[in-house]
């Protein structure tokens, strides 16, 4: 799995009561737990481990999410995690255990409780994240880590940072794609329109004649948008509608 990308972050803070959030070191909250503690943030990975599949996450899908912080000689380390695609945060996060996390920064993240520090050069954290909606493509788990030697200042506090990639089931999310989209008429004389149900956005609408040229190229708002098919030959055409990162064809035939 890839570490780097759009997607999931877990930061760690270890202020006694939790992360204040947007402590993650990921690409929106942009700040990490170093402006409170000393020191520069370590890169490590593997630290973040799931049970999302290779195939990738099916939207609407929970999964379990572990967080593991090392470093010998510290005897608390706490953290703070969310999770982002390239242009947002990302799905929704559930406490499965109150003693120890609980949600932070407006509820996009997750961070350590005041009892969910103590640990003697490692300290382990689970919870559970419910994947976003069809569409939304790669998402990236970011987590920084700060390990303490609990004396009175900030001297001797090691931060560091983790993240995993994981792609979306791309099976799932063109099926529901697929179900969720529709073209009328079809066959089309002067014009035809699309619906899309589940539609983000910003999405696109490209068609394309028999010989793989585009010959209509529109970005659609919303979820109903209607192409001029006006001066086009008739024949057999491939509408391809979707985003950057999901997309389907479908055939269209032109009068």
């Amino acid at each position: 799995m890839a570490v780097a990308g759009a997607g999931l972050f877990a930061s760690a803070l270890l202020s006694s009561g939790g992360s204040p959030g947007g402590k993650t070191a990921s690409p929106i909250d942009g700040n990490s737990c170093t402006q409170c503690h000393a020191g520069t943030a370590t890169p490590q990975a593997d630290w973040i481990s799931t049970d999302i599949p290779q195939t990738g996450y099916v939207p609407g899908q929970t999964y379990n999410i572990t967080l593991t912080g090392t470093h010998q000689g510290s005897s608390k380390i706490g953290f703070e995690c969310t999770a982002e695609t390239a242009t947002s945060k990302a799905g929704t996060w559930t406490i499965t255990d109150t003693q120890r996390t609980k949600l932070a920064n407006s509820n996009g993240s997750v961070t350590h409780t005041s009892g969910g520090t103590s640990g003697q050069n490692t300290n382990t954290w689970s919870f559970q994240w419910t994947a976003p909606e069809s569409g939304s493509g790669e998402v990236t788990f970011y987590a920084a880590v700060n390990a303490t030697n609990s004396n009175s200042g900030t001297s001797g506090d090691v931060v560091y940072t983790t993240s995993v990639s994981h792609p979306e089931n791309a099976t799932t999310a063109l099926r529901q794609l697929r179900s969720s989209f529709s073209l009328f008429p079809n066959p089309a004389e002067d014009q035809v329109s699309i619906r899309w149900e589940d539609a983000p956005g910003q999405w696109s609408l490209r068609l394309f004649n028999t010989s793989g040229q585009i010959v209509l190229d529109q970005q659609a708002a919303g979820g109903l948008q209607t192409l001029d098919l006006g001066g086009l030959p008739a024949g057999v055409y491939f509408l391809k509608v979707g985003t950057e990162s999901l997309s389907a064809v479908e055939r269209l035939v032109v009068r």
